[in-house]
């Protein structure tokens, strides 16, 4: 039976503190399951504190969605004399062996711990039901930012059958009802919180031009900017500069906040602040959970480009204090939002993938896993089982990337509070030197073409120690590590150092990643030193480049023995050079894979990476078929 109550606080949860935690502590009791809706800044953290202050003696294992802000609870449950163990891949080995060493007298009550180190945590020991609870913060990271380990954590909290108390302050249904199986729910609503209220503006061109151009000539003290992709933060940094060489600018993301801005995310962090001194700080989703900005006075709040619209909402709660109006910047070529069904959906492809691997024939099963990569994965008992986040994070996909009036219909159906205002058009023809850094870009391009000719072994080399983190944070980390600091008074060390960070500024300027940079000069080694293959991979669109990454991530886990896979190939080889509408051959891709149509994505993209077809008087001629990424990139006259 379903139970749902709402409450009503002006801002924070401690103002109805008793009433909830007796509920919570009713479920506990009961060994049932509960999640509380509440809104961002209310006091979810301080919430969690007091429900593990109310059961000295019972064991939590608390799961939050990145281990920073593990750190951060750690802190102020230990001022509580609260002993507390935080539980990553580095601490796992050392939390397991302390504990066992002497378990009656040493065991810790609490683990601060992340979704992907749950289960193992759990199978390490012996964890009584009814003397563990499990928390889980920010629920919608479920959905919303999945890792593979993220099913087997939740399969392994249910089999152990522990209460369960889930916080959001954007949940969704799937996760809540049909993930976990919660019931019972705590709706909290906030009357002295103003609702979060968003200024659109359309802007046809130049966008990141134009928004840089407008944070200058206002000139704040301090300004946010929330936009979701690396490649992004970096432009509109560059932009700014180009406008104002003396504006500080910060950008907090994955990379930066353990390498160039280390300080910045631990005074973040330690003091819930964004530090002085900076004009603009523009931030990604590595702020999007759990995080506080706690600034009394931010001039303006930018939100840019394309979100989902989850986390669009978790940024309108970020920064605690900021009242007026927040911006959000779009241009109008955003993806449209498909068909989609929510929860019901989901879960419909879930039980389709559940009835397959069920099936009596063994073998099948082993080949669906092989079609299906990290969408199914095998138990401790060799039992094959359903990702079911990795599924419902595919069908989420739909969701993201939402950009202007699409995103507006999806955060205002999702969440009712957030108002939107009219929609502003501008051309974005503003005062900046577009010609000239064009012109720029394309000089970068060719310079750093003839530099891989000249240098392309030393790139190669670093590459190599940079290991698999590819982030431009990394790659000055390693050129300074190698050949920098003392190194560089030895004459040879110096030379590649200057070298290296000549290669940087030619790749700011041609606004290529350290990525592209490195498999441009293994490309160029593995082609012979082909001229040729080498300016066409620079040159390439980044549309085109994407096109191809996703082709390699595809054929990495393309099995053409397959039995469905090898069949269908066969098959349509017979054929090439024959011309039907895109629709017809869809048709045909689908009737030759009957039992795979419904499994996320396996039809799709067979029709999209191995069928190579050329446009011949409005329809699609068959000229080859893709078995293989290089296949694939051969098939694009690359």
């Amino acid at each position: 039976m379903t139970m749902e109550i709402k409450i009503t606080v002006g801002k924070y949860l401690s103002e109805e503190k008793d009433q909830i935690l007796d509920i919570l502590a009713q479920t506990i009791d009961n060994k049932g399951k509960i999640h509380v809706k509440a809104p961002v800044g209310s006091g979810k953290t301080t919430m969690i504190i007091e429900l593990i202050k109310l059961y000295p003696n019972k064991r939590f294992i608390v799961l939050f969605p990145q281990i920073s802000i593990t750190e951060q609870v750690k802190t102020k449950l230990t001022v509580l004399n609260i002993e507390t163990s935080v539980v990553n891949s580095e601490t796992i080995e050392k939390v397991i062996e302390k504990n066992k060493v002497n378990p009656a007298a040493s065991q810790d009550k609490i683990f601060l711990t992340t979704i992907d180190s749950a289960y193992k945590l759990i199978d390490a020991f012996e964890f009584e039901s009814n003397q563990t609870v499990v928390v889980v913060d920010e629920t919608h990271t479920f959905l919303t930012a999945v890792r593979e380990n993220h099913t087997r954590s939740v399969d392994t909290i249910l089999k152990a059958g522990f209460p369960i108390v889930g916080f959001s302050a954007t949940p969704s249904n799937w996760v809540n009802r049909l993930l976990f199986g919660i019931e019972n729910f705590i709706n909290v609503t906030t009357t002295k919180v103003k609702s979060p209220v968003i200024s659109r503006t359309k802007i046809e061109q130049s966008a990141i031009r134009t928004l840089a151009y407008n944070i200058v000539t206002e000139n704040k003290p301090l300004t946010v900017v929330f936009t979701e992709f690396t490649t992004t933060q970096r432009d509109l940094s560059v932009r700014l500069k180009e406008y104002d060489p003396n504006i500080t600018v910060c950008i907090l993301n994955a990379d930066t906040k353990t390498s160039t801005e280390k300080d910045t995310w631990n005074y973040l962090m330690n003091k819930d602040k964004l530090p002085t001194g900076t004009n603009v700080f523009i931030l990604n989703s590595v702020v999007q959970s759990g995080i506080n900005i706690l600034n009394p006075k931010i001039d303006a709040v930018y939100l840019f480009g394309t979100f989902d619209p989850f986390g669009f909402a978790q940024y309108l709660g970020r920064c605690r204090y900021y009242k007026k109006p927040f911006r959000y910047y779009y241009s109008p070529y955003s993806k449209q939002i498909g068909l989609y069904r929510g929860g019901d959906e989901i879960q419909d492809r879930i039980d389709i993938l559940i009835k397959l691997l069920d099936a009596p024939e063994d073998d099948f099963a082993r080949e669906l896993k092989d079609l299906m990569g990290d969408m199914i994965y095998e138990d401790g008992d060799n039992n094959l089982i359903v990702n079911r986040c990795m599924v419902a994070a595919w069908f989420f996909e739909k969701l993201m990337d939402l950009g202007g009036d699409t995103l507006s219909k999806a955060v205002s159906a999702l969440f009712k509070d957030v108002e939107f205002m009219e929609v502003e058009t501008i051309k974005g023809e503003v005062q900046t030197s577009a010609k000239s850094k064009a012109k720029s870009r394309a000089t970068g391009k060719a310079e750093l073409i003839e530099f891989i000719k000249n240098e392309y072994a030393l790139i190669i080399r670093v590459f190599k120690d940079m290991g698999y983190d590819y982030s431009e944070a990394n790659l000055l980390k390693t050129i300074n590590t190698k050949f920098g600091g003392r190194l560089a008074t030895i004459p040879t060390l110096k030379q590649r150092f200057d070298t290296l960070n000549k290669m940087v500024e030619l790749m700011r300027a041609a606004q290529m990643t350290p990525h592209r940079i490195s498999t441009a000069a293994y490309r160029y080694f593995d082609s012979d030193k082909s001229d040729e293959v080498l300016e066409q991979y620079i040159n390439m669109s980044n549309n085109t480049l994407k096109d191809v990454s996703e082709a390699i991530k595809y054929f990495n886990s393309f099995r053409k023995s397959n039995s469905t896979i090898k069949k269908a190939l066969k098959v349509l080889d017979g054929y090439v050079g024959d011309t039907y509408s895109a629709k017809e051959w869809k048709d045909m891709v689908y009737k030759l894979l009957p039992v795979l149509n419904k499994l996320p994505g396996v039809t799709a993209n067979f029709y999209k990476y191995c069928l190579r077809t050329k446009r011949s008087n409005g329809q699609l001629k068959l000229v080859g078929i893709n078995t293989s990424q290089k296949d694939y990139i051969e098939g694009l006259g690359i």
